[in-house]
């Protein structure tokens, strides 16, 4: 496939602690090995990549975010600490990826107050890193909110500063009038790669940006007393939770319609893990007909030519 990955893809277990004050964040490429210090997944990308002509002449759904150019090489990572002076984005920078994704918990502003300054000190306290100021100047990036980026741990469809916190994350990466985003529940995106590789054939990569926290149903608690290994949930199989939701209708509808666009590589971003089964924090699996659903729509992801599939790579956050 071309494709080279070095992850540790959502492997948890049961035993490992859960998310609590952040840590240091850190970036790996391939070529740079791969840490298991954070949050589910930490992965690096060195792709080559194959993909397909998009066949906007047949009626298909349009691949949102065009981007004139092969997508070779992706970093990735989350849950950043604006309080730590991050000296890891010079190494990021110097590895010059074509996309830099950014998969929640960018800041930590979780809201103490009715105004939120918490969350405005955070994002003014990142725009005032140089490493991180430097880095953006050299490399594409783009992101989703987590629940600490969002302004409540945990946070969901009931979150109060939801509002707030998706203003204050559009206005922070420059997001014009007419970003999709601002008409939308929630600020997922897609980003679809278009360019030739050295062969001279056609290429198409495509990467997918889920809200996960925007529409966000409750999770049921755990009866009995939260403890390190059992967490504080437990899956919601109750005739209730066919009415609940993840992504939210609309979230849903524009989701079907992008893995219907014609990709070789399709990276789909989850800012709570959506593979894991054997702990009881924050993962697709607490409402297990969301996740059914989501795995379904992925097997059925159109592929490079007619009637194939293409799959994907998922990477999440928020664990460490």
């Amino acid at each position: 496939t071309g494709v080279q990955v070095a992850a540790n893809i959502e492997s948890v277990t049961a035993s490992e602690p859960r998310k609590h004050a952040p840590r240091p964040f850190a970036v790996m490429l391939a070529v740079a090995g791969c840490s298991l210090l954070l949050c589910g997944v930490l992965i690096g990308i060195s792709v080559s990549v194959l993909a397909a002509r998009a066949r906007a002449d047949e009626g298909g759904p349009a691949a949102e975010g065009p981007v004139d150019a092969l997508l070779q090489r992706l970093a990735f990572g989350s849950c950043a600490d604006q309080h730590l002076p991050q000296p890891f984005w010079p190494q990021v920078a110097s590895l010059s990826p074509d996309l830099f994704v950014f998969a929640g918990d960018i800041v930590y502003g979780d809201c103490a107050t009715d105004n939120c300054t918490e969350l405005v000190e955070a994002w003014g306290l990142l725009g005032r890193n140089d490493n991180f100021t430097r880095a953006r100047g050299e490399v594409r990036m783009e992101g989703v909110l987590d629940d600490h980026d969002y302004g409540l741990n945990d946070g969901g469809a009931a979150n109060p500063h939801k509002e707030f916190a998706k203003e204050a994350f559009l206005e922070f990466w420059g997001a014009g009038d007419g970003d999709l985003r601002r008409r939308r529940e929630g600020v997922y995106q897609g980003l679809t790669f278009t360019g030739r590789d050295e062969a001279g054939d056609l290429r198409t990569a495509q990467v997918l940006l889920l809200d996960v926290r925007w529409a966000k149903s409750p999770w049921r608690t755990r009866a009995g007393p939260e403890t390190e290994a059992l967490g504080r949930y437990e899956p919601d199989t109750t005739l209730g939770a066919q009415n609940k939701t993840i992504l939210g209708e609309e979230q849903w509808r524009w989701l079907e319609g992008q893995l219907r666009v014609p990709a070789d590589l399709r990276v789909v971003v989850s800012t709570f893990q959506v593979i894991p089964e054997g702990h009881g924090w924050e993962r697709w699996g607490l409402l297990p007909l969301e996740r059914a659903r989501l795995l379904a729509a992925l097997a059925g992801a159109e592929g490079p030519r007619q009637g194939a599939r293409s799959g994907a790579v998922l990477l999440s956050g928020d664990r460490h």
